[in-house]
């Protein structure tokens, strides 16, 4: 399992991985689990929207899925990057959708699935809580902040060897670096 998600409702735990399924899983019978659909190579991430019906999905070969998991149907696939897409990110308030490389990071509208920005960054990356900054890597050790015009807010960099997540504090004021 590459990429993993909870359901709204704490019931269904939802992977994607190198067997290129998305599959739902009852909490409460993991035994069992209905496979909701397929990208053509690994699933490399997985986040719902912000009411918790929609289900984003990337893949190794550059295409995102959306998913409608009261129906449990794609509903769109676009062409994020021409491959090695290794991360995305979903705004926790907008429609936008963050893709990443390992050399750029796309903005997507959502309902347009037009490409809005291009930024200099990579994998990892977050949007924050409050949905007004977007937090990606840059070689791995330096950390960029930008708004969601594309702005770099600002950047630092971390003196050990890698940084391989992030994550925001509720208010959207501290950003945690795991290296």
């Amino acid at each position: 399992i590459q990429a993993i998600a909870f359901s709204f409702n704490g019931q269904t735990i939802i992977s994607g991985g190198e067997d290129c399924t998305i599959r739902l899983w009852q909490v409460n019978d993991s035994q069992k689990s209905l496979v909701l659909g397929e990208h053509p190579t690994k699933i490399t991430a997985l986040n719902l929207n912000n009411t918790g019906q929609f289900l984003v999905s990337a893949s190794l070969d550059g295409t995102v899925k959306i998913w409608d998991l009261n129906q449990q149907c794609c509903l769109t696939v676009f062409q994020a990057h021409n491959g090695n897409l290794l991360g995305m990110a979903v705004n926790p308030i907008t429609n936008l959708i963050a893709t990443a490389t390992a050399k750029e990071v796309r903005l997507w509208d959502w309902p347009t699935q037009r490409c809005s920005q291009i930024l200099e960054g990579s994998f990892p990356l977050d949007f924050s809580p409050d949905g007004q900054r977007l937090a990606t890597t840059s070689g791995g050790k330096i950390v960029k902040i930008w708004d969601l015009q594309g702005k770099l807010l600002g950047k630092f960099s971390q003196d050990l060897e890698r940084i391989y997540n992030f994550a925001w504090s509720a208010d959207s004021q501290l950003l945690a670096i795991a290296t």
